[in-house]
């Protein structure tokens, strides 16, 4: 399966209030045409700090549930399990095709200017494509 780390932009969104610049990042989850392989993985560095204030979850069809993982930025491993900071509120999809909400129920909100991210495939029944963009206000 292959996955790749898609820059989405500052668009809006979001807990942030008016005054404060939105940030985002997320991944982007490709089956080839088969179902989304359980256990996969890919990272990305965030360029600036902000303050996780939600999520949202695109699939092509089926369900999907993503864990989220960081590492300091002066950290040389890529996070793994371990560095969950999702917490019970992994971003996850189990009716539809788009779902968005709060950063609520994630164990570390706190993103420091070059910090790894790691984003894991912990399910998927039926979705052979997933966007997984977490949004965030900028320190």
């Amino acid at each position: 399966t292959g996955a790749a780390w898609s820059p989405v932009g500052d668009g809006g969104g979001g807990g942030a209030t008016a005054n404060q610049a939105i940030g985002s990042f997320g991944a982007t989850f490709a089956g080839g045409g088969a179902v989304l392989t359980v256990g996969s993985k890919t990272y990305a560095r965030v360029p600036f700090a902000c303050t996780v204030t939600g999520w949202s979850v695109i699939v092509d069809t089926g369900t999907a549930t993503v864990d989220v993982w960081r590492v300091a930025s002066a950290t040389t491993t890529l996070p793994t399990v371990s560095n969950e900071i999702a917490g019970t509120g992994h971003p996850a999809i189990s009716t539809g095709n788009s779902v968005k909400a709060a950063g609520a129920n994630w164990t570390s909100t706190a993103i420091a200017a070059d910090d790894t991210i790691g984003f894991n495939v912990d399910a998927a029944t039926g979705a052979t494509w997933m966007q997984v963009v977490v949004e965030c206000a900028k320190s």
